[in-house]
C-alpha cells in the first residue's frame, strides 16, 4: 500500500489529507504549541510530538475529541524521528546537545548518543535505520554515527566547499549486503550550496576484531570518510537562509528536488502506472506504410511522483515530477510546520498498555472497596477519651470469616526489644500500626485492627509560663 495521504501539522493542529475527505487528528492550545510533529511508518496511528517542553507520544485511533494545553515555543528547533520499524524514537531538547533516544515498546529511555557543541538541529537516518547523521550550527559540525554497533566513536564530516551550518539533510542508500553497505547522501548549508556525499561503512566482522579497533576512539581502522561526490553552489540565497529542505525523487538516483523559504518537504512515490505507447522506429517517406500498429504498441511503466511542499502562508502545494502543480490544499492561516506522506493510519499502535498494580506473580483483584473492609472489620473499635488508648471488643461469629480480610503485615515495633513476635500484637502498639502499600502486603495474614481516620486522639495541654513581677526591677 502506498503512501497517498497527506499529514498537515500547522502550530495549533494535525490534519489528514485523502483524496475525498480531510480529518483532524489532534488540536491544542494556545495555537503555538506545536513546534514539531511526525507520523510513525508502520502505518498506526502513533503520532510523536514536540512543543516548548516536552514530547508526547499520541495515539490518533483515541481521544479525537479532546483538546490539549501544550506550551508555546520561541521558535527552537525540535527533531523527531521514527526509526524504520517505529520502535526507536530519536529526539533532541533545547537542555542537552545529546541525541535521545526512547524505546517505545519497553517504555524506556535509553543512553543518548555523543554530544553535539550545540543542540542539533538536523536529524536524517539511512533507509534501514542503521546510520544517523546529525548536525550542529555552533559551531557547524556534522557527525555519522553506525547505529549497528552502539558505543562507536561517530564520524566527522568536514566540507571543504564551505563553512556554513547545515540546514537539511536527506539519505538515499544504493547499496548493502554482507553487512557493509555504501549510503549516498546530500546536505543542504545555510549560504546556499548543496553537496552529495558517498560513504562507504564496514563490515560488522571488522568491529568483532580487537586487533583492528582503536581503543582510545573505539573507531574501526577500515573506517572510511565520506567522499565528495558533487557540489553545487549558490542554489539559494543566503540572505534566505539558503537550502531549507531536499529530497531524492523515487526512481532518479541522480535527481533531487531542493527548497529555500518554504517550510517543509515531502515526497512519495505510487506504484507503478502503466501507459500504453510506440516503440521507436524509422519514419517512411515514401510509400505504402504497413498495417502493423498493433504490433508497434508498448506497455510503458512508469512511477509517479508526488511532490508536497508547505509554505509559511498555510499553504500546501502537490507538484508531479515534472513541477505542474496537481493539488493546493489549505492548512490553515498559520506557516505549516511539517508535511508528510502516510498511509490510512489504521493499524494498532506499539504503545505499551497500562496494567493494573502487580504483587510477586500474580496480580491482586478486589471485589470490595478497601474502605468498607476496614469499616467492617474495625466496627467494634471503641475510643476512649480519658487515656487515648484504642480498645477492641470482641468480634461476633458472624464477622470471623475471613472474605472481608485485607492482606496485610505487622509495622515493625522500633522501640521494643527483642525478637519481633507473630502473635497477637499488644494494644500499646495499636497507635503504631498504619495502612502499608497494597504491593508490599501478602495473602493469609490475619488483619490487625485501625484505628478509623475520623478518631482524632486528644489534645494535650502544656502548662504557660508565667512572668514574676521581681525579674523586672527599677536601676
Amino acid at each position: 500500500m502506498t503512501a497517498s495521504n497527506l499529514l498537515i501539522i500547522t502550530p495549533s493542529t494535525i490534519l489528514l489529507h485523502s483524496q475525498s475527505s480531510q480529518h483532524q487528528l489532534f488540536t491544542c492550545s494556545p495555537e503555538s504549541g506545536i513546534l514539531n510533529a511526525r507520523a510513525a511508518p508502520d502505518n498506526s496511528g502513533l503520532l510523536a510530538i514536540a512543543d516548548n517542553h516536552l514530547v508526547i507520544l499520541y495515539d490518533t485511533n483515541q481521544g479525537k475529541d479532546k483538546k490539549y494545553t501544550l506550551r508555546s515555543g520561541d521558535g527552537d528547533p525540535r527533531m523527531l524521528l521514527f526509526s524504520p520499524d517505529s520502535k526507536m524514537l530519536y529526539f533532541t531538547t533545547t537542555l542537552s546537545p545529546s541525541i535521545q533516544v526512547y524505546c517505545i515498546p519497553d517504555n524506556t529511555l535509553l543512553s543518548p548518543l555523543l554530544p553535539h557543541p550545540s543542540p542539533p538541529t538536523v536529524l536524517c537516518l539511512s533507509e534501514f535505520g542503521d546510520v544517523l547523521l546529525s548536525a550542529s550550527p555552533k559551531p557547524p559540525t556534522i557527525s555519522i554515527f553506525d547505529l549497528r554497533l552502539p558505543g562507536t566513536a561517530p564520524i566527522r564530516v568536514v566540507p571543504s566547499h564551505t563553512r556554513s551550518p547545515v540546514n537539511c539533510a536527506m539519505f538515499q542508500q544504493s547499496n548493502n549486503d554482507d553487512g557493509a553497505g555504501s549510503y549516498i547522501f546530500a546536505l543542504g548549508f545555510q549560504d546556499g550550496s548543496l553537496g552529495v556525499y558517498n560513504l562507504v561503512m564496514p563490515r560488522l566482522s571488522l568491529y568483532q576484531a580487537p586487533q583492528l579497533m582503536d581503543p582510545d576512539l573505539l573507531t574501526p581502522i577500515h573506517v572510511r570518510r565520506p567522499k565528495k561526490l558533487a557540489c553545487v553552489s549558490r542554489l539559494h540565497k543566503a540572505s534566505m537562509r539558503g537550502i531549507m529542505a531536499v529530497a531524492f525523487l523515487p526512481g532518479h538516483p541522480s535527481r533531487m528536488r531542493v527548497l529555500g523559504m518554504p517550510t517543509s518537504l515531502a515526497v512519495t512515490a505510487s506504484a507503478p502506472v502503466r501507459s500504453r505507447g510506440r516503440r521507436d522506429k524509422d519514419v517512411i517517406l515514401n510509400g505504402d506504410v504497413p498495417n502493423d500498429e498493433e504490433e508497434d504498441e508498448v506497455l510503458n511503466e512508469a512511477t509517479e511522483v508526488l511532490i508536497a511542499v508547505g509554505l509559511q502562508t498555510g499553504q500546501v502545494l502537490v507538484f508531479n515530477i515534472l513541477g505542474l502543480l496537481i493539488r493546493e490544499l489549505e492548512g490553515g492561516k498559520a506557516s505549516i510546520v511539517n508535511v508528510q506522506w502516510v498511509r490510512n493510519m489504521q493499524q494498532p499502535t506499539i504503545l505499551p498498555k497500562r496494567r493494573p498494580s502487580a504483587i510477586g506473580d500474580g496480580l491482586m483483584t478486589l471485589k470490595q472497596s478497601v474502605l468498607d473492609m476496614m469499616i467492617g472489620d474495625n466496627s467494634g473499635l471503641e475510643l476512649e477519651n480519658t487515656d487515648g488508648t484504642v480498645q477492641r471488643n470482641p468480634s461476633s461469629p458472624s464477622r470471623g470469616g475471613s472474605s472481608n480480610a485485607i492482606p496485610s503485615i505487622r509495622a515493625k515495633d522500633l522501640f521494643s526489644s527483642g525478637q519481633e513476635s507473630m502473635g497477637p500484637i499488644p494494644k500499646r502498639h495499636l497507635s503504631r500500626i498504619y495502612p502499608l502499600d497494597p504491593r508490599k502486603l501478602s495473602n493469609g495474614t490475619p488483619t490487625p485492627p485501625i484505628p478509623p481516620r475520623s478518631l482524632k486522639r486528644p489534645r494535650r495541654s502544656f502548662t504557660r509560663p508565667r512572668i514574676v513581677t521581681e525579674t523586672f526591677k527599677t536601676p
